[in-house]
């Protein structure tokens, strides 16, 4: 007779998700239905069956002994030592990432920072120079009269004479 994963959780009386964890965790071959689904056996309940007593009892993960499945509990340890520290490392992996990413993003923000600043100080460089030019332009015009401007200040000087 087959069984689905709800079914034999509910059997051993744990949670679906930490029955699908132990099969990961020790590498449990179950076999799966057409859909991808698992299906378990009585071998794989029993197998089950044991890693919950253990668990119950007080026993770790990593010290529960699989000689029921075949494998040495030295060889479960070491799979299971090799399987944590491939998490660790997948864990510093992102860690390392997350941190790579805060460092590019806090150096754009300086970097967008100092170009604000920049264009800022350009813009009023540019200011100055326009208000320079017009203020050369405004000097030009007062001290250097146009002839046409003197000739008539002549003009109307001798009229009223």
């Amino acid at each position: 007779m087959e069984w689905k994963t709800k079914e034999v959780a509910e059997k051993l009386g744990i949670n679906p998700r930490t029955m699908l964890s132990w099969i990961k965790y020790f590498n449990i071959r179950i076999s799966k239905n057409d859909v991808g689904h698992y299906v378990y056996g009585e071998e794989d309940i029993a197998v089950l069956s044991e890693i919950k007593k253990q668990v119950d009892n007080g026993t770790t993960l990593s010290e529960v002994s699989c000689a029921k499945w075949g494998e040495s509990p030295k060889e479960t340890t070491v799979s299971a030592s090799f399987d944590e520290l491939m998490h660790r490392m997948n864990h510093l992996e992102r860690m390392v990432q997350q941190k790579a990413d805060e460092v590019v993003t806090v150096q754009l923000l300086n970097h967008r920072k100092e170009l604000e600043l920049i264009t800022e100080r350009l813009q009023k460089m540019e200011e100055i120079i326009e208000s320079l030019k017009n203020k050369n332009v405004v000097e030009a015009k007062i001290v250097k009269p146009t002839k046409k401007t003197w000739f008539r200040f002549h003009r109307l000087k001798e009229s009223h004479q």
